[in-house]
């Protein structure tokens, strides 16, 4: 499987896009109503929401750290489901201290934490393999507090 986002995201987009246009020409006003009359466009525009909400999850530390830098806000790319809300809403129905999705790098040869990676110059190597502790990195956490990453194994 590939880990970077880019190719992902370009898609989701002409997703968005082919739905919006599919709706606008069957004139429906909202996915509702269009999903009541044609359930194949209900199925594709929940299947949608899902993988769009499912990518924000995932890449979440990623568009934080964008968000600081150049501004904008995460949650406006969050479709109808909210992976991020539903784990916080858990969190904290709960009383957890910490909940992390943390995933398994070994075997994978191209997990980049950032999402993506320049391609290197040809005989050129500019990453190290993941090992150890760094071979398990934690894709999201609830809360975000720093104390925790004091404790990490």
């Amino acid at each position: 499987s590939q880990c970077e986002f880019t190719t992902p995201i370009l898609l989701l987009y002409q997703c968005k896009s082919d739905l919006d246009a599919w709706r606008s020409k069957l004139g429906a006003a909202s996915p509702d109503a269009l999903a009541s009359v044609c359930p194949l466009y209900g199925w594709l525009y929940l299947f949608h929401q899902h993988l769009t909400s499912k990518l924000t999850l995932y890449r979440y530390n990623t568009f934080r750290l964008r968000e600081k830098a150049v501004g904008g806000d995460v949650l406006a790319f969050k479709g109808d489901l909210d992976y991020v809300g539903f784990i916080r809403d858990f969190v904290h129905r709960h009383d957890l201290f910490h909940f992390s999705l943390v995933l398994e790098v070994a075997g994978l040869t191209d997990y980049y934490p950032e999402g993506y990676k320049c391609p290197a110059r040809s005989g050129e190597t500019t990453e190290e393999p993941l090992t150890g502790l760094r071979s398990w990195p934690a894709v999201f956490s609830a809360p975000q507090d720093s104390a925790l990453w004091e404790h990490w194994p």
